[in-house]
């Protein structure tokens, strides 16, 4: 198969995406690039994941690769699994990599970035021949102890999409590596030119709270002594800021949660990488004696009075760093809004709370459910509040809420930006998205929110007494959705840890860190590779012919054209394929009277063909008109996309007449209705050719048939006789490349009918490379086939299934 315009458009339709341009825009390159090595750098929210799956699923059905590797962070798995599915990429052809002993037989294996980390998977994954591999979140490469093997795998693959919103962290050494990768090919395009693109708005309105809270005398008293025990400890700078930072949000709760934190690993690595507790537990018993406090949280009760107040009716989402802090405050808002817990374990927990849902979830819930999934569920629902840690602050949809919640100030503007996109994105329904930084005040200089005012005067250019305040019993809310919120999202694509700017805020060094500031804007901007929206349109059109605008030209049921199949090639590979109907009108001066359609422009016509040939004059004429009208202009776009190094053939061929007979109206469901029938029908041609194979096999064999082939819901296929006896049959076929090993799937029903009569139980297998035509026939009782195959438990998209693996190698 060779990809059309109509296979880049209803790849996105198909999947329930909006036809985006900066999208379409990329994935069309990457298809005309002679094997593509790109970092796609867009900004947070703008569909990274979506225009990697549409190019994956775009190049497996065409047969240009048959080995993926999908390289992402343990918080978006599910994810990435679940927009698999949304892009009709077969579940059969998907191998989570849970283990460093990996199977043959899939196309596309997925792995989390903290495996593929590991020597034991690294020696696997560099085993293999990858067509293409994928890096979500890419700018975690920056740490050495991945650079020289992942840099080998990368260097080693036809093709790479390395993907990041912050691809420059200020490290130009950790910059370089990363576009090594890639030959310095960067793509990054911000929301600003995404809107300039459409020539409209394409995210909600964004308003920004500042909440003031006032603390109590207790907390005021708590905080100076965990301050001065803190003065007097001999711990690492890295633990003395986390504890400060935990301390000075909520002290009476980070006491209250100290005897909760479990021991782990504290280093500026992983600190953005993992929930703080294991921060606080290095200095966990050094604090024995100011245990004891107790009082009302003033945070607490601020958050109870947001939720029964302003954010009453809406969806919010409450992020903190720490675990203890996200399950204390699920314990006490249950209470609070006097709510039933329906379901709880390590790690979340979910309660009913009167026309309300509440929900907590940690890293650790990720053992015990599919985060992801029951997150999604959960937002549904009418008056849905979660509460979470970061485990959600990266590359997750969680656009059903419309209010994010910092409980803690959020120093790090990476982290900060992160969290706002995951409400604040494609999709969002609501007309405006609620940011809203939490603030304590304890009336001295070693204050949260003193420290907060200080550092977005400095940083952002912000100043909260230039707005308007808003005084409640304990708290004062400063909001804004002016221009105050552009200096915010100035920051889009930097990289920042929350231990460094934390440390330059506490140590009054600001002004060092604003001069940081401003050369990493200057060089994010350097990196920013977005094309004028003109040069979008114009090009969209020259590779797809798709315009947003409809050009008003009309196609005439009866009226005669001639068709003509335009072919792109490169290094002796077709890669694109368009048909165009030609309206040439038989007066003088033809070609510039002549009229082309674009293979989208006539997407719902029925043609029928003309008897007679095309003579040469026409032909001739057909060229010419063709390389006026976009040919000659497409070559050199093509040429300079692949920076001269590979020299583009376009071919028009196979000219013939043909009659419009009908004209449809080209709508989404008649898109997808076409998607989903070419794929159904490539299904059932497999499988009729199976069917078909193993018949005459089971007959060359001496079988009967004694019930013919019925593939509805049941353990076996068809029922064969031979002497007195009867079998039942199992029929599996694939499509396969050749020299790949096949592998194939069982449904628990079919393992246990299987299992249950394993000498009367036939299972065939029928490799085919090719309609009507079987390369490998293997039919064997069950007993056998569990000899010769390996079986394993695989996760699918609802439940197990079983995957079968000749015993070899990869």
């Amino acid at each position: 198969m060779v990809i059309s315009p109509r296979d880049v458009i209803e790849v996105f339709k198909a999947a329930g995406k909006e036809l985006l341009y900066h999208q379409i825009d990329l994935v069309s390159d990457l298809i005309l690039k002679d094997k593509p090595k790109v970092l796609i750098a867009d900004d947070v929210g703008l569909g990274k994941t979506i225009q990697a799956l549409a190019y994956v699923k775009l190049v497996l059905e065409a047969g240009t690769v048959s080995k993926v590797l999908i390289i992402v962070p343990t918080s978006v798995l599910d994810q990435w699994l679940d927009e698999m599915r949304s892009f009709g990429i077969d579940e059969d052809l998907i191998y989570v990599v849970e283990t460093p002993k990996i199977h043959a037989g899939r196309h596309v294996y997925i792995v989390t970035m903290d495996r593929a980390k590991k020597d034991e998977y690294l020696d696997v994954l560099e085993s293999i021949d990858w067509d293409l591999i994928v890096v979500d979140e890419a700018h975690k490469i920056r740490f050495r102890t991945l650079r020289v093997r992942l840099s080998s795998l990368i260097n080693r693959a036809r093709r790479c999409l390395l993907l990041t919103a912050t691809p420059h962290t200020g490290d130009e050494q950790s910059f370089k590596f990363l576009k090594s990768l890639v030959s310095d090919i960067v793509v990054r395009r911000e929301k600003k030119d995404v809107e300039s693109y459409e020539g409209r708005r394409i995210l909600p309105r964004l308003s920004y709270w500042i909440v003031k809270v006032r603390a109590s005398n207790e907390e005021s008293t708590a905080l100076s002594n965990v301050l001065k025990k803190l003065k007097n400890m001999e711990v690492e700078p890295i633990v003395r800021y986390t504890v400060l930072r935990r301390a000075l949000s909520s002290p009476l709760s980070f006491l209250a949660t100290l005897n909760k934190v479990a021991g782990g690993f504290c280093s500026e690595e992983e600190l953005d990488e993992i929930e703080l507790d294991s921060c606080l537990a290095q200095i966990s018993d050094k604090l024995e004696d100011v245990k004891t406090v107790v009082s009302d949280d003033r945070k607490l009760e601020v958050l109870k009075g947001l939720l029964n107040g302003e954010l009453k009716g809406r969806k919010p989402i409450i992020f903190t760093e720490y675990a203890t802090t996200a399950e204390y405050l699920f314990d006490k808002l249950v209470k609070a809004f006097r709510c039933s817990v329906i379901r709880e374990g390590e790690g979340f927990g979910v309660a009913e709370c009167n026309g309300r849902a509440l929900m907590y979830v940690t890293a650790k819930a990720r053992s015990n459910i599919r985060i992801n999934e029951e997150v999604r569920q959960f937002s549904l629902r009418d008056g849905a509040i979660l509460i979470s840690t970061d485990v959600f602050s990266e590359g997750v949809n969680l656009q059903a809420f419309d209010v994010v919640v910092n409980y803690e100030v959020v120093w790090s503007p990476t982290k900060h930006i992160q969290r706002i996109g995951r409400a604040w994105r494609f999709g969002q329904k609501a007309e405006e998205v609620s940011v809203i930084d939490v603030a304590l005040d304890v009336g001295y200089k070693e204050s949260e929110f003193a420290m907060y005012t200080n550092y977005l005067e400095k940083i952002y250019e912000v100043s909260l007494y230039a707005l308007t305040p808003h005084t409640y019993a304990d708290y004062v809310v400063y909001s804004s959705s002016g221009s105050e919120l552009s200096k915010l999202f100035e920051l889009s694509g930097v990289h920042l840890s929350s231990f460094e700017v934390f440390e330059a805020v506490y140590e009054g060094k600001l002004n060092e860190l604003r001069k940081k500031l401003e050369k990493l804007i200057e060089l994010k901007d350097r990196v920013r590779r977005a094309k004028a929206s003109k040069d979008v349109w114009r090009d969209v059109w020259l590779k797809l012919g798709y315009r947003r605008v409809a050009t008003g030209k009309v196609l005439e049921p009866g009226s005669s054209y001639i068709l003509a199949n335009i072919i792109v090639r490169l290094e002796e590979n077709n890669v694109f394929r368009e048909q165009v109907l030609i309206d040439l009108p038989q007066v003088k001066d033809r070609i510039n009277k002549a009229v082309v359609y674009r293979q989208i422009e006539f997407e719902g016509a029925r043609l029928k063909g003309l008897s007679g040939e095309i003579s040469a004059d026409e032909a001739d004429d057909v060229r010419k008109v063709l390389a006026k009208e976009f040919v000659e202009d497409l070559k050199l776009y093509i040429q300079r996309l692949n920076a001269g190094h590979v020299r583009p053939f376009i071919v028009i061929e196979d000219l013939r007449g043909v009659l419009v007979d009908k004209v449809l109206p080209i709508d989404d469901f008649m898109l997808a209705l076409n998607k989903e029938l070419d794929f159904s029908n490539r299904r059932r041609e497999v499988e009729e050719t199976a069917v078909k194979c193993i018949k005459n096999y089971l007959m060359s064999e001496g079988f009967e048939i004694y019930e013919d082939y019925y593939g509805g819901p049941r353990a076996f296929d068809m029922v064969v006789s031979k002497g007195r006896e009867l079998y039942t049959v199992e029929c599996k076929g694939r499509r396969i490349r050749p020299g790949e090993q096949v592998a194939i799937t069982l449904t628990v029903n079919e393992m246990e009918w299987g299992l249950r009569f394993p000498e009367r139980h036939l299972i065939c297998i029928v490799e085919t490379s090719s309609k009507d035509f079987c390369d490998v026939i293997e039919c064997m009782k069950f007993e056998d086939f569990l000899k010769k195959w390996e079986l394993r438990r695989q996760r699918s998209y609802y439940d197990y299934i079983v995957e079968a693996i000749k015993k070899q190698n990869i």
